[in-house]
């Protein structure tokens, strides 16, 4: 029977060619006219006729694929790979579950769905069918389970989760021993209760509370475990809040430059890290630690701010020794107090007020400031003579929660610390015996012996680091601080995120899951139009940003090179000039995330945004 004859086969990209006549490798003795873009057993392409692959796959029971001469039948979907052992389509979680059901819901066609997240028609009616059950696990945390199961004793975890919640409300810390307990007492719980059946009585008997029931029932539940760290825990935010109240109230007569927060802390200055990384020549049972790693020499700084960053106060440290030997070839870049014990009593804080704090804002201001620290007794007793400043103390227990220097100021200038240390360590590393050696021949006393001469930091060193980690801490830092400890009032806190404000997304803001809804059904559209052809304008994406009361070309990232931001969905290069709308600089709100979006699919496949016409 002749194949395809009188008609044009085509390309696989289904354009016609210029007919040539070729053998058909069907059997059937016709000759193609063109490419047949047909599929025949091991992918053989272009040699054989639709009709030959229609005929053949009827005989051998398996459906057609490609398209010739004529238009053969679709592939049914399987669930099962072409070898044996794989499979085609992977499982999906309950979070990717219900983004098919708000996609569902936003009227998106099954096929779409169903090419989005490789799935079969089936498992998406089946999704929706189980609707209650997806938002009840992804509530509960379990939105990365792909198969719920429940244990042999699954009233028995009923009961230990209740208790683990209420444990955690109690802010008790639970460990996996914790949770074996709450086994145990489930056990007892289930066994002395009279509405228990006679046979769940009997499967809880055989219970016990081991390591591998805790194990599983973490894994089951999604339960996280986590490193509890700071004092926040311990505080009683109803207690607390008619002093608060009353601290906001005062910081409304004072604009933000004039509100002053200080605080001490402890640094271990000549400390180490205890983790390291091997090199391919160690072995890690025969690599051991050293002295650094345990030092406990601890100074303590002395710290304080303005709430808007404009004015750091010089920072002071305490220490032990009276007259450091290090001080005497140059003294201390810091000012520095001593105490027995290296901490701030209140000898050492007056002499902070009066030869640091004092001085420095009578030199910054005249007009009447507001100076905030906690309840500690060693800060009883300040006093300015000319009335100038205003001291009130924090609620008690509230440091870690409403202080600002505790949010993150003294933390940031800490971790700054540890910077400069490691970058002086790691300059000096290949010379360090070299160094020791010259200052060994100098004669150099043992107090003197610095990160110069190769040693570890005496104080002078680690008041030089501590002046450059402070000057590292910027005013966007401080002002985050403050404004998240909730000490200044709305208002004020609002004007200071607005001066301040960064680049940074806030995933419970309710316009940015609008967007990243908006963009994962556009995306899926866009895809689809490509694979059939379309082309997609710029007016559809128009109307779909509109709907977000987004105004296109206001609010990009503009280039690096550019003054003005471009819109998010033009073709815009990183850098660019004039319009860019990936960059550099420029103002950025929630457009900058469909920006974002574009650019890093634009970089994964090399595709350009939807907006941009072929």
């Amino acid at each position: 029977m002749p194949c395809a004859e009188g008609e044009l086969c085509l390309r696989q990209d289904r354009t016609p060619q210029r007919p040539h006549g070729h053998p058909c490798k069907g059997g059937c003795g016709g000759r193609l006219h063109g490419n047949c873009g047909s599929v025949f057993e091991d992918n053989e392409q272009h040699l054989i006729c639709s009709t030959c692959v229609a005929r053949t796959s009827k005989r051998k029971g398996t459906p057609a694929k490609g398209a010739g001469a004529g238009q053969s039948k679709r592939q049914k979907q399987t669930s099962g790979g072409s070898k044996k052992g794989t499979a085609s389509r992977a499982r999906l979680d309950s979070n990717k579950k219900l983004d098919i059901l708000k996609m569902l819901d936003q009227k998106v066609s099954h096929a779409q769905i169903a090419d989005r997240f490789k799935c079969s028609l089936r498992f998406i009616g089946t999704a929706n069918a189980g609707r209650q059950k997806v938002e009840t696990a992804t509530a509960a945390g379990c939105g990365s389970q792909k198969i719920a199961r429940k244990g042999d004793f699954p009233e028995v975890d009923e009961i230990a989760l209740d208790l683990l919640d209420k444990a955690r409300k109690a802010k008790m810390p639970v460990t996996r021993d914790v949770l074996r307990s709450f086994g145990r007492s489930a056990r007892a719980t289930l066994l002395a209760g009279t509405a228990t059946s006679a046979a769940v009585r009997e499967r809880v008997e055989d219970f016990k509370a081991g390591e591998r029931w805790a194990k599983n029932f973490v894994k089951r539940n999604q339960i996280q475990s986590v490193r509890l760290h700071g004092e926040a825990g311990s505080v009683d935010k109803e207690a607390i809040k008619e002093g608060m109240e009353e601290i906001r109230a005062l910081c409304e007569k004072y604009p933000a430059r004039f509100i002053f927060n200080v605080d001490e802390t402890g640094l271990q200055w000549k400390l180490m890290p205890r983790r390291t990384y091997l090199s391919t020549s160690e072995d890690r049972k025969t690599a051991r630690g050293s002295k650094s790693m345990h030092f406990k020499d601890r100074l303590s700084a002395i710290m304080c701010c303005n709430a808007d960053g404009t004015a750091k106060v010089d920072m002071a440290i305490i220490g032990r020794a009276k007259e450091p030997r290090c001080f005497k070839n140059g003294g201390s870049p810091l000012k520095y107090f001593s105490q027995t014990n290296a901490w701030s009593d209140s000898a050492t804080f007056l002499r902070w007020w009066l030869e640091v704090f004092l001085p420095f804002l009578r030199r910054f201001t005249h007009e009447p400031v507001l100076l905030l620290m906690d309840g500690c007794s060693s800060h009883s007793h300040l006093v300015d003579d000319r009335g100038q400043v205003t001291v009130k103390t924090y609620p008690p227990l509230c440091t870690a929660v409403h202080q600002p220097m505790d949010l993150g100021v003294i933390a940031k200038t800490k971790v700054n610390y540890g910077k400069e240390l490691l970058d002086v360590k790691t300059s000096t590393m290949l010379m360090a015996d070299t160094l020791r050696a010259q200052a060994k021949a100098r004669k150099m006393k043992a107090g003197t012996l610095g990160l110069a001469q190769g040693h570890q930091p005496h104080v002078r060193d680690a008041a030089e680091l501590l002046q450059k980690a402070w000057a590292s801490v910027t005013a966007q830092d401080i002002a985050r601080c403050f404004v998240k400890a909730e000490t200044l009032p709305e208002e004020m806190a609002a004007e200071l995120t607005k001066q301040h404000d960064k680049t940074r997304f806030n995933v419970a803001d309710p316009d940015l899951k609008a967007l990243a809804e908006t963009v994962n059904t556009l995306s899926t559209s866009v895809q689809d139009a490509q694979k059939q052809g379309s082309r997609v304008v710029d007016e559809e994406i128009s109307e779909l940003l509109a709907e977000l009361n987004i105004e296109p070309g206001k609010a990009g990232r503009g280039g690096s090179g550019g003054r003005d931001s471009g819109v998010g969905y033009h073709r815009g290069r990183r850098g660019g000039g004039r319009g860019s709308s990936i960059g550099r600089g420029g103002r950025h709100d929630s457009t900058a995330g469909w920006n974002e979006l574009v650019y890093r699919r634009r970089r994964r496949g090399g595709r350009t945004g939807p907006g941009r016409r072929r």
